[in-house]
């Protein structure tokens, strides 16, 4: 319940980022999934302490470029909306490069996400078998990097630690700290300590 004491509903929205979103800022992706939220007409409930900001999260923000499988927003409503309403609303209006995989309904507040998250896993495309084979041995110096291997000789998956007081930019790491060229780079998934409820 807010402060005022009325109910509150919780959902996590599950989609895809790819196409011509990859390169649209974050910033920029926040307020785009403001219009949606509010052109779909849903319930939404906004901060008390200015009735202007509505309750969205993003669990997890991407890097600009890096495309994203199964990425979470968190949203909450006043009134309890079936999850496969909010979907069919959402798909009907999403552009391009934005897929609706699925809508959650959750118990959980954004902060139970954020605070129990440990890990991302990527798949990273190199541009040839000879940068792959570079990256590796300097990977194994890096203690964030949890696990990793090949998937076939361009494409290298990624276990990576990543907490709310640890994130790793993997733009970065690749470009500058391992002085590689890399082709593409897509986030699975997010891991947590404890079982995720749903999404």
């Amino acid at each position: 319940m807010n402060v005022q004491g009325s109910e509150e509903f919780y959902y996590i929205i599950v989609h895809q980022k790819t196409d011509s979103m990859l390169y649209l800022g974050h910033l920029d992706y926040i307020n785009l999934w403001e219009r949606l939220l509010r052109i779909a007409d849903l319930p939404l409930a906004y901060n008390l302490k200015t009735q202007r900001n509505m309750k969205i999260n993003f669990i997890q923000p991407l890097g600009l470029g890096v495309e994203g499988v199964h990425e979470l927003i968190h949203i909450t409503l006043e009134k309890n909306v079936p999850a496969h309403i909010i979907s069919e609303k959402l798909q009907t209006i999403c552009p391009r490069g934005i897929i609706i995989k699925k809508i959650v309904s959750t118990k959980y507040p954004a902060k139970w996400y954020n605070k129990h998250k440990y890990a991302i896993e990527y798949m990273v495309q190199f541009n040839n078998n000879k940068s792959l084979n570079k990256a590796i041995p300097m990977l194994e110096k890096i203690p964030e990097i949890i696990k990793y291997g090949c998937l076939n000789q361009t494409q290298l998956y990624l276990k990576v630690k990543n907490t709310a007081d640890k994130q790793i930019n993997m733009k970065e790491l690749f470009s500058q700290l391992l002085k590689v060229d890399i082709i593409k780079m897509k986030r699975v998934r997010l891991l947590y300590t404890v079982k995720q409820p749903n999404a």
